[in-house]
């Protein structure tokens, strides 16, 4: 029974996961920077909510959403693009994306304080059978489910999502077609940005909201979507579960916070027997 419960505790964990991870998926896949300030989103979206929460719910979710959209854009304009322009290397991008993490987390905590911010669960729990699951923790799967079947629709039938896939696959045929490949760009950083709001509203409703949050998330982006397949959304997706589930049922047999060490060692496991990760994006042929 416990075991039950710790499983659909762990899929609604790795269902936030699988949001955030996808977004750091989806930026790779097109750009090719690994954008590590998606932790940076994560503290905007999150601080943001909840300054707002207060007022009106509705608001604070526009804002958020709003406020991730925007930083996503800026990080592209202002901080990846010139660096590109100049030809640098793919580790000058990285540290300048980490950097802008570091600096986000020290300004949040100079102006919202270090101390934990919480909000109220909202709705409580829903008894069913013998299990007894949060609302919060069924909303986490249902938005996740809605917002990775609209990403997956929007990649196959929009012509802006069939210009991602052809970026990700060619950048120079994306040039030889007569395609922006700064608009390709800014549309992934966006929709990156936004995917990880959900992750960044429910987790905060959860477990509480710290600017150090966004260094763990942006580390279990990183290596979910590497242990799926850099560049994979279906792999980020299965990796992030796999790691939510084996967090939660890994209580059953260690102390509580060793659950992400556990979980983080059976991704390394899977990279060491499969380098490719666990559903490698196809080449382009």
């Amino acid at each position: 029974m416990l075991a039950l419960q710790l499983l659909v505790n762990g899929i609604a964990v790795g269902a936030l996961y699988a949001l955030a991870a996808v977004g750091v998926a989806l930026i790779f896949w097109t750009t090719r920077v690994f954008h590590i300030a998606h932790g940076a989103t994560y503290l905007i979206a999150a601080y943001t909510f909840v300054s707002l929460h207060g007022n009106s719910v509705l608001l604070a979710l526009v804002g958020s959403t709003l406020a991730a959209a925007v930083f996503g854009w800026g990080m592209n304009k202002f901080v990846y693009r010139p660096i590109q322009r100049s030809r640098e290397s793919f580790f000058t991008l990285f540290v300048a994306s980490f950097g802008t993490l570091i600096i986000v987390a020290n300004v949040i905590s100079l102006w919202a304080g270090s101390g934990p911010k919480a909000l109220p669960p909202p709705f409580g729990r829903v008894q069913i059978g013998f299990l007894q699951v949060t609302w919060v923790a069924i909303i986490a799967i249902v938005v996740a489910v809605v917002f990775l079947l609209g990403l997956q629709f929007f990649l196959e039938k929009t012509e802006t999502g069939v210009g991602l896939r052809a970026m990700a696959d060619d950048v120079e045929l994306v040039d030889l077609l007569g395609l922006n490949r700064r608009r390709y760009a800014t549309v992934a950083l966006i929709l990156g940005s936004v995917l990880v709001v959900p992750a960044a509203i429910l987790t905060t409703y959860v477990q509480g909201l710290t600017p150090q949050a966004g260094l763990r998330i942006a580390t279990i982006a990183l290596i979910v979507s590497i242990a799926g397949g850099v560049g994979s959304l279906a792999g980020a997706v299965v990796s992030a579960i796999l790691l939510g589930v084996v967090e939660n049922v890994s209580t059953l047999y260690v102390n509580a916070s060793w659950g992400t060490a556990v979980g983080f060692s059976v991704l390394l496991a899977i990279l060491v027997f499969r380098p490719s990760g666990v559903i490698p994006r196809p080449s382009a042929t």
